[in-house]
């Protein structure tokens, strides 16, 4: 609901250190204290998660007078409304609702469902969207246009034949073809959505883009890989953290991120060797940095969202971990032991860095005075 632009309040005489981080940080006003039959004033919605059902129904009871809809947590039959669990990729959602019979059940579906829909699926839909609008402006007439935007759709999941089931962006299949594979337990970690696209907007006269070159992770790779990065993390912790996170290979010569773009998420580089660089007022490049995996990389991105502010190139092959801000987010908020051990990490990683810049500066300034 916070995501959703909600101002919610806390009532809870016993304050989690989640709840207390959410409190520090605005995101929801908290009262130290039992359930008042005023704390719903002014309320659109109620969650009753108490579990003493003493209070629970005095929650109930109450917000159904104030006309207030409510949710008593693992009671549905008490519920006006259920919480499914939600999986975002930019504009695509999927929700995962199992009425309110087992929330815990809800979640574990989501979690297998993002090992199928990564972060990648944020690009396809959001280029889908552009192809989709493309195409139609272009056909000559509303018939025209309704097959431009099937194409587009029809186009953009179209396994692609030299990875099978795992990667999508291949030549749309003709128009009587009724029916097209989609993936049975591999996810589309390699997804390339250009080949489909492109194949859809030269079709009305569009110009093409240049592929990504991202691969899925073997889940053995990437608990090995962690467990080396992370240390300090219980298996069961760095367990935690790769759950929660999206495991991915990137091709030499292609980005991990670019400058500008919105950020992605912080990514535990476990494999592989980057480049780090800008480009100047001129175009060209200036290299700021080569770094070896393991390393953290984008860690900024969950503090801030600000554009990232240069890019990252693989100049070998690269295995990652990909954990969104949204996804570490929920961590913290659920008190996750690993959420925390994983702030104190970054913290070092940021220290080092400074002090690193302050080397830098000391050693120009030096230069400066000879």
């Amino acid at each position: 609901m916070l995501e959703c632009g909600a101002r919610g309040t806390g009532v809870s005489p016993a304050v989690t250190p989640g709840l207390a981080a959410l409190a520090a940080s605005g995101l929801i006003a908290n009262r130290s204290r039992r359930f008042r039959r005023s704390d719903l004033r002014g309320c659109v919605l109620a969650v009753a998660s108490t579990g003493d059902p003493v209070v629970d129904w005095a929650v109930e009871r109450t917000a159904r007078r104030s006309r207030v809809l409510v949710n008593v947590v693992d009671r549905p039959e008490q519920c006006d409304f259920i919480l499914p669990s939600v999986l975002r990729r930019g504009e695509l959602q999927i929700a995962v609702s199992t009425g309110g019979r087992s929330p815990a059940l809800a979640r574990e579906i989501r979690y297998r469902l993002e090992s199928l829909f990564g972060p990648e699926y944020a690009e396809l839909i959001a280029r889908a969207g552009d192809a989709r609008r493309r195409a139609r402006a272009a056909a000559p007439t509303a018939a025209a246009r309704l097959e431009a935007g099937e194409r587009v759709a029809r186009s953009t999941l179209v396994p692609r034949p030299e990875c099978g089931a795992r990667c999508f962006g291949g030549s749309p299949p003709d128009r009587g073809h009724a029916t097209r594979q989609m993936p049975a337990r591999a996810g589309p970690r390699g997804l390339s959505i250009e080949s489909g696209l492109r194949a859809t907007i030269g079709a009305f006269g569009q110009r093409d883009r240049s592929q990504r070159g991202v691969t899925p992770v073997n889940a053995s790779e990437i608990r090995n890989g962690m467990h080396s990065l992370l240390r300090g993390l219980t298996p069961q912790q760095v367990e935690q953290l790769a759950q929660a996170s999206v495991g991915q290979k990137v091709a030499s010569g292609h980005a991990l991120m670019n400058e500008g773009d919105r950020p992605s998420g912080l990514m535990f580089l476990l494999q592989g060797r980057v480049e780090i660089f800008k480009h100047g007022a001129d175009g060209q490049r200036e290299l700021l940095a080569k770094i070896d995996a393991p390393t953290l990389l984008g860690e900024m991105s969950l503090i801030t969202d600000r554009p990232t502010s240069a890019t990252v190139m693989a100049v070998a092959e690269c295995e990652l971990q990909l954990l969104t801000k949204t996804q570490f987010q929920r961590l913290i908020a659920s008190d996750s032991i690993a959420a925390y051990r994983l702030v104190v990490i970054i913290a070092e990683v940021l220290a080092q860095r400074l002090a690193r810049l302050d080397r830098k500066v000391l050693e120009l300034t030096g230069h400066w005075n000879l």
